[in-house]
């Protein structure tokens, strides 16, 4: 297939690979960095990948955050990318293709397998159903990743729910336990003391039965003294008149 008559777009020569070239792709991604600036997006899912397969490291992903505008960034990306290894490259170019991006990873791919020859300027005018189909997969893509995603966190919400509910079942037995416990703590102190009560009201009847009986046998001894004095009085009276006879 000769390449070399297609239009040329961002250039006015064609670039052409030599084969002896330490790194080819590095001229492609050179070749074609216009059309890779106003075509790339760089999303979160495309650094989530980039990094998954360690292309990028996460302080790389920081710095090109850091620039200033899209541009910049994509520009930083690719001549990260021109230094990488033919394997890197190749892996891009999956990425790519898995991140919904697949125009731009057929372009690579394509000028990689003519390599040596003349690589075409492409303008990346795209035929509407060819937008919308590329639209159409990266967004079932982007779906696919969000749905995954959405069902992880289900899962880890499901978890944490479940261990939520258990350690709640598990207090509110505790705290039916304490409560039982402080209901018989409060009912045996109630016995306890109502028997104390109890205790002391006998005390005092105790008491005051002692007292009474202490009064009524001192009565009773009194009285006995009285009847025994009275008896002697009466007794030596009537002795009396006999011994004056006697005497006589």
């Amino acid at each position: 297939m000769n390449l070399s008559k297609k239009k040329v777009t961002f250039s006015k020569a064609p670039v052409v690979l030599g084969s002896a070239g330490k790194h080819v792709h590095s001229g492609i991604l050179q070749h074609y960095h216009q059309i890779f600036v106003k075509h790339l997006s760089l999303t979160s899912h495309l650094y989530r990948k980039l990094k998954e397969h360690g292309i990028l490291t996460t302080e790389q992903i920081g710095l090109l955050e850091l620039e200033e505008s899209p541009d910049k960034r994509i520009s930083k990306l690719l001549e990260i990318l021109k230094s990488a290894s033919n394997h890197t490259f190749t892996m891009f170019c999956a990425i790519l293709h898995e991140t919904g991006q697949h125009h731009l990873a057929q372009t690579l791919q394509k000028a990689t397998h003519d390599n040596g020859s003349v690589l075409p300027n492409i303008s990346l005018v795209l035929q509407p159903k060819q937008v919308l189909n590329e639209t159409l997969s990266w967004h079932h893509g982007y779906d696919r990743a969000i749905k995954v995603e959405n069902i992880q966190k289900r899962r880890k919400m499901q978890g944490m729910r479940s261990k939520y509910l258990a350690n709640l079942q598990e207090l509110e037995e505790r705290i039916s336990l304490a409560k039982w416990e402080r209901d018989i703590a409060i009912r045996e102190r109630n016995i306890i003391w109502n028997e104390n009560q109890a205790l002391q009201n006998l005390n005092t009847e105790l008491q005051s039965l002692i007292v009474k009986l202490r009064e009524t046998t001192l009565h009773s001894k009194t009285k006995n003294l009285r009847i025994t004095a009275d008896y002697i009085d009466r007794r030596a009276n009537k002795l009396q008149p006999l011994t004056h006879l006697n005497l006589t």
